[in-house]
């Protein structure tokens, strides 16, 4: 519905004379609800106005834009309330001094103020040039709590669907990562095409922001899959390049694995981290020759990432190299550890988590060990049954 209403509200803007001049501007479930409704029953309604507001990027936060829409569309709406419209003038003057504020506000499009009125001022009020819509309000959709600030923001600087993809090549590059941003919850053929059109774009943010937002993609999409791994081979920025592992990891696919395998043993250690996570993602064939050496890697980082790996895919072949991270000075490798070797330990190892329970100066390490001691014992019971 809402894709809908962004439609239509794009073509009523866009064409003064247009869709709302020859035919009413509320929807048939508002017309029902009207013609049920006693003459003096308020009915909380959403209208849909023809203003657009800008800010320039980072001009003002968000919670300000918030305000001054509020503020401002409250007085277009005072402006246009007629002498038989005193509900909607008295409703909104209390709003404007504070006395029902949260009852104006801005939602999901900034186009859009909630208020009451009756089914003859409702009337009055989708006659005028200014509104492009009304609708009822829906108490979940169009709840505070359910409108991000995030929204917020992308949707001030892309408007709508059809916009966002001008956006893709506008002159700032926040547009740009706020257009992504929106396009790419649309999961569709034509915003993954757009989306992947600007993973070479010169800003390295918006690059980062495209890629990220291809990792976040539900589903299969081999042409995802095949945008990410030819863009982990060519990205030359630190950040872009991790957001790319990160999302060949998230999408899968064999595309990307023998360029995630070199990245794990790159001179990087943080390249060498996220190859190793995003290969236990994927979990190709021949991973232990990854994983196995990267358990003992001089980086704690890797070996934490590795040893979390070994551990989830029970990788029986890294076994001695989690063990001798149980006596490594850094306190979070041996806490990995005795966790990893909880995943995939036998007896012997109980035995070593017993005493490091007791042994180990830190409390959170020995409250790791005595779960994973556990983890071992009521494993070994099911599989003695």
């Amino acid at each position: 519905m809402r894709k809908t209403l962004l439609a239509l509200t794009f073509i009523a803007i866009a064409s003064p004379s247009g869709l709302f001049a020859q035919q009413t501007k509320t929807t048939p479930d508002l017309e029902a609800i009207m013609a049920d409704s006693a003459p003096s029953r308020q009915i909380r309604v959403i209208a849909s106005m023809s203003a657009r507001y800008a800010f320039r990027p980072f001009s003002v936060s968000v919670p300000e834009q918030r305000e001054q829409i509020r503020l401002r569309r409250v007085e277009e709406l005072k402006e246009f309330a007629s002498s038989d419209q005193a509900g909607v003038s008295g409703y909104l003057s209390k709003a404007a001094a504070g006395q029902k504020a949260s009852d104006v506000r801005s939602n999901r499009i900034k186009n859009q103020i909630a208020f009451s009125a009756t089914a003859d001022v409702i009337k009055d009020l989708a006659r005028r040039d200014d509104i492009a819509l009304i609708f009822p309000y829906d108490e979940v959709k169009f709840a505070e709590e359910n409108v991000t600030d995030a929204e917020l923001n992308i949707i001030d600087y892309t408007r709508d669907f059809d916009a966002a993809f001008s956006r893709l090549s506008d002159a700032n590059p926040t547009a740009r990562r706020n257009a992504i941003l929106f396009i790419a919850r649309q999961q569709t053929p034509e915003s993954l095409k757009a989306i992947i059109g600007v993973l070479y774009d010169d800003d390295v943010l918006v690059r980062r922001t495209a890629v990220e937002a291809l990792g976040r993609l539900e589903g299969a999409w081999p042409s995802a899959r095949a945008a990410v791994a030819e863009f982990l081979k060519k990205e030359t920025d630190v950040g872009a390049k991790i957001s790319a592992i990160r999302a060949a990891g998230d999408l899968g696919g064999t595309s990307s694995v023998e360029t995630l395998k070199k990245l794990a043993v790159d001179p990087y250690a943080i390249y060498r981290s996220e190859a190793v996570k995003a290969l236990g993602k994927i979990s190709p064939q021949g991973i232990s020759s990854v994983v196995v050496p990267a358990i003992s890697d001089e980086a704690e980082g890797v070996r934490i990432a590795a040893m979390e790996v070994a551990g989830r895919l029970r990788i029986a072949a890294g076994l001695p190299g989690i063990r001798a991270n149980l006596s490594d000075p850094s306190t979070i490798v041996r806490r990995a550890a005795a966790w990893a070797l909880g995943q995939t330990g036998g007896t012997s190892d109980a035995d070593t988590l017993i005493k490091m329970t007791t042994s180990d100066p830190e409390d959170y390490v020995r409250v790791e060990a005595a779960n994973s001691v556990e983890l071992i014992r009521s494993r070994i019971k099911s599989q003695a049954k």
